[in-house]
């Protein structure tokens, strides 16, 4: 397959890879910092799940494809980037009520992100439909962990951090008009993988921190 010559959909296609990479990383990561955990699992696989959905919109966007290949490349998409927001829930609900809370929402969550699949599918495909389930999933998971940050959980603060610049990503994303240069030129799906970038790097700065065991005290 050819590459495309659209040089706003190279550097989309360049960002998406980038973020794929970075967050299998932080996956593996996050994995290696801890104790097997609920909350620890929930968070890799969401990551796993991020990064997986950002390699597909790297070959979506970054090869010349029919118009009924790139819709098929879509389907798994979605379901992806639904799962990773679902998961986002999940993760922060262990944080706040523990692991067994965690485990009875899962699979309701994992519908709702089927049902957000389903809606696309209804829609034709409409990106608005993702910045909306995100945005509330994403304002939920917040609020947690702003109340964990209340009650002086360490690293609760940058998980926060991480949360709001990803939902910043979204209103990026949903601007159709935003477009910078910075050697190359990105439209607003470059943009917002850029934003993502920097939302995930506060987001596992701050999980590295949150998921520690708690110090055992002495006698």
């Amino acid at each position: 397959m050819e590459l495309i010559a659209s040089a706003t959909e190279r550097t989309t296609a360049a960002t998406d890879l980038v973020l794929a990479v970075a967050a299998c990383t932080a996956a593996i990561v996050l994995g290696r910092a801890g104790p097997p955990s609920v909350a620890r699992r929930v968070w890799r696989v969401a990551l796993f799940c991020a990064g997986a959905g950002a390699a597909v919109g790297a070959l979506a966007h970054g090869l010349a494809l029919t118009d009924a290949t790139r819709e098929l490349l879509w389907q798994p998409l979605y379901l992806l980037l639904g799962a990773t927001v679902a998961l986002f829930v999940v993760g922060a609900v262990a944080s706040w009520w523990g692991g067994p809370v965690a485990r009875r929402i899962l699979v309701p969550m994992l519908g709702v992100a089927v049902l957000f699949y389903l809606a696309t599918r209804m829609s034709g495909g409409e990106f608005v439909v993702f910045v909306v389930f995100q945005a509330a999933a994403l304002i939920f998971a917040l609020t947690i962990y702003l109340r964990l940050r209340a009650r002086g959980l360490e690293g609760a603060g940058l998980v926060a951090a991480g949360l709001a610049v990803t939902l910043a990503a979204g209103v990026v994303q949903a601007a159709e008009s935003v477009s910078i240069k910075l050697v190359w030129e990105f439209d607003h799906n470059g943009v917002y993988h850029l934003v993502q970038l920097a939302g995930l790097f506060l987001l596992v700065r701050g999980l590295l921190r949150v998921l520690r065991p708690a110090p055992v005290s002495g006698l």
